[in-house]
């Protein structure tokens, strides 16, 4: 499949993805050749002084966790300022869950206020409160977010 993706995709050919979506063949090459550089030795070696917040969703249909998690690791972990947040798959939270207003695979993210101030956390204090990722209730020592 990779061999295919990297060899076809600048041909522009259109695949579907979930919810009939269609995506040029040329994003998952160019996603495919992005990540491949940044796994490169030298820059996860230029990556790891930098705090990285990665959220990832077991509901994934468009990154590999594994992945993710291996590149975590690699990049120092949570014991050299990194963090990382994984909602299970009974939390309903798709890929796409930046957007509220966004649906896929049926689902979408009822916890995005808690993901924004998260957000908002790691980058003014470097951290995060990771049960509070799914919560419903808005942690009322951040900056409350506004509904839709």
């Amino acid at each position: 499949r990779e061999r295919y993706v990297n060899l076809a995709g600048p041909l522009d050919v259109r695949e579907f993805g979930w919810d009939d979506l269609q995506f040029p063949l040329g994003c998952f090459t160019a996603a495919n050749q992005f990540g491949a550089f940044v796994r490169k030795t030298d820059n996860v070696a230029a990556l790891r002084p930098k705090p990285t917040l990665m959220v990832l969703t077991e509901n994934e249909d468009a990154a590999d966790i594994e992945t993710n998690q291996r590149f975590f690791e690699k990049i120092g972990g949570a014991q050299n300022g990194h963090a990382m947040h994984l909602y299970p798959a009974e939390a309903m939270v798709p890929h796409p869950m930046v957007d509220p207003t966004e649906v896929s695979q049926g689902m979408s993210n009822q916890f995005w206020q808690s993901l924004y101030q998260e957000t908002f956390r790691f980058l003014k204090e470097g951290r995060v409160e990771d049960k509070n990722f799914s919560s419903l209730e808005q942690a009322g020592d951040l900056p409350a977010v506004p509904p839709v």
